[in-house]
């Protein structure tokens, strides 16, 4: 049983044998950090008042946030300690001789592991600490300080581990520092790569779809991938503070460490020098990465030509997956002879993106022209484009939550009904993409002037909300406005005087025709009583006049903000317009 002094020892002579890499890091991680700080904050020693403004963000410093060459430097790092630890895996000599060794694998592990380790972490808090000396010197340190910048060292190690994890893990996969090198950064996005793909697929292919916040796969995109976690720790300012970001990068960390050592302890001594470790896995990983690798890159190379349509994702795939195959079998066998040695999954992967293209051209699933059954919806609100620019809310312009920007209605079937033709529309090859494309469907200009785009919100029993977005006939959206707007309630909702807290309107102007801007002198009571009268005018105007006549003026109020402990925002007042087109205003 081999003792702790000649444990350690081992860890040294490790450490020794890729001095280099120590020597290296030492000397980036120094001017990227200590010098850097030192020449940043000398640029602006002449004026004290704004150096001490340094010290709420002096430990963006530490892991990179104020310099995109840390965060680069750092994943560099871990990418060189991850490879030339485990190298040895991939020579059969040094493999047969570090195997027969009277060391466990468990131990040989923890050698090469904690060695990379201390190659990264010793000098990464060598050099925070000098860093530390450096504010010191420039006179903003305090003790929370040095103790935030602790912190944030904290998360740059966590950062660290990400992708040194997902190097080691890839090691275990493999069997060549190449593929090692390859299979980190398939793995370091593949999660990322999956839970996107299918709502990318869903707005490129279908008609009707409104996004007005990102899915669940999205979300969850950017902390189940190392890649994308990694950056967003190492940008985020306090990251430290985001308990689910944290959270997320350990049980990654853990995850990828425990199925490391357990790899490791099953890993074929015969498999140094083939492309995977395991036999059983050529076939799996080329389906598994092909597949959504094919179908990114078609959306990809779309979206960078400003291609139209969907052929050329259609095309472009199936390009993609059969250059893709290909590639993958020369990447295992290197050898061009052997390009359909795996011909069986190469027509499963091939397969698979014909089918799933196919449900997606076809719409075999029914997306454009699902409608929630109406005994199922509670609320139903309507969103038309000319909203955009038609109703501004004070709520819009906080740095809180942003207000829900549908008005839900009780009144179901007045919008259901609304939205029954928009379906009817998307049959007949009128959808937002056809009415605001040049090769529109539409016959005559004047057809187009008949249809407005309008987004749904269906709120159903259960609490869900299922979005879609129609193309519909303008008079009968401004009818069902019309019979909504009956209710008092609706009314008060939708327009957006009736967001504002009169007490805190500091100052009113008016806009005529001729865009000129004046500010009313008028007291506070008189400006309550302005408003107070075109919420008068507001709830006894007639709809349909919104959308026939032309305004002949504009309010523009300011409005006195008071930002709360939750807002992180330096301008007291924020001016917001009146968005109707009734009375002498157009925009609230």
């Amino acid at each position: 049983m081999i003792s702790k002094i000649s444990y350690i020892k081992l860890i040294r002579e490790d450490i020794r044998h890729r001095g280099w890499l120590a020597a290296l890091s030492g000397v980036l991680l120094f001017l990227s950090m200590p010098v850097y700080t030192l020449i940043y904050l000398d640029s602006y020693s002449e004026d004290p008042e704004v150096l001490k403004e340094f010290a709420d963000t002096f430990s963006r410093f530490i892991n990179g946030y104020n310099s995109a060459f840390l965060i680069i430097l750092i994943g560099i790092l871990a990418f060189a300690v991850g490879i030339s630890g485990f190298q040895f895996m991939h020579k059969k000599e040094k493999l047969d001789f570090y195997h027969g060794l009277a060391l466990k694998r468990h131990q040989l592990f923890a050698i090469s592991y904690l060695a990379g380790l201390f190659l990264f972490l010793i000098p990464y808090i060598v050099c925070t600490v000098l860093t530390i000396l450096v504010g010191a010197v420039k006179g903003i340190m305090t003790l929370s300080l040095a103790g935030e910048c602790f912190l944030t060292m904290g998360t740059g190690i966590l950062a660290f581990l990400l992708i040194y994890h997902t190097c080691i893990f890839a090691g275990m996969l493999t069997g060549r520092s190449v593929t090692m090198f390859l299979g980190t950064l398939v793995i370091g996005v593949y999660p990322s790569l999956v839970l996107t793909l299918l709502p990318s697929l869903r707005d490129a292919f279908f008609q009707t779809t409104y996004n007005v916040h990102d899915s669940i796969p999205e979300k969850l995109s950017e902390y189940l991938s190392p890649f994308p976690l990694f950056i967003r720790m190492l940008e985020q300012n306090n990251s430290y503070s985001n308990v689910f970001m944290i959270t997320a990068a350990l049980v990654l960390i853990v995850l990828l460490l425990a199925a490391s050592i357990m790899l490791y302890r099953i890993y074929p001594s015969e498999s140094a020098g083939n492309a995977l470790a395991f036999k059983f896995t050529p076939p799996v990983f080329k389906v598994l990465i092909s597949i959504p690798t094919a179908v990114f890159i078609s959306l990809l190379v779309k979206s960078f030509i400003g291609a139209s349509g969907t052929k050329w994702i259609i095309i472009l795939s199936m390009l993609a997956i059969v250059l893709l195959c290909g590639l993958i079998e020369f990447i295992y066998w290197q050898d061009l002879k052997m390009l359909l040695k795996g011909w069986r999954s190469s027509v499963i992967a091939i397969g698979f993106v014909a089918v799933l293209l196919a449900v997606f051209q076809f719409d075999f699933t029914g997306y454009d022209t699902y409608l929630p059954k109406e005994e199922k919806i509670a609320r139903i609100g309507t969103l038309p484009d000319s909203f955009a620019s038609y109703f501004w809310y004070p709520e819009d312009y906080t740095s809180e939550d942003d207000r829900e920007s549908f008005v839900l209605s009780d009144d179901v079937d007045v919008l259901y009904n609304l939205a029954q033709s928009g379906i009817e529309n998307v049959k007949k090859g009128i959808t937002p993409n056809t009415l605001y494309s040049s090769q529109t469907s539409m016959q005559t200009d004047k057809d187009s002037d008949n249809y407005i785009c309008a987004a749904f919100c269906f709120e159903l029993e259960s609490g869900k909300k299922v979005y879609r977005n129609y193309c519909v006939f303008y008079n009968e959206t401004l009818e069902a406005f019309t019979k909504l707007c009956q209710k008092e309630d609706y009314r008060k909702e939708l327009f957006p005087i009736f967001h504002v807290e009169k007490e805190n309107v500091s100052s009113v102007s008016l806009q005529d025709i001729y865009i000129t801007p004046e500010e009313l002198l008028l007291t506070a009571e008189q400006r309550t009583e302005l408003l107070s009268a075109y919420e008068k005018d507001v709830l006894n105007t007639d709809i349909r006049k919104l959308g026939s006549e032309v305004p002949i003026g504009e309010f523009s109020l300011t409005i006195r903000h008071v930002p709360n402990k939750e807002t992180n925002t330096n301008q007291p007042f924020h001016s917001w317009v009146n968005g109707t087109r009734e009375w002498n205003a157009a925009r609230m």
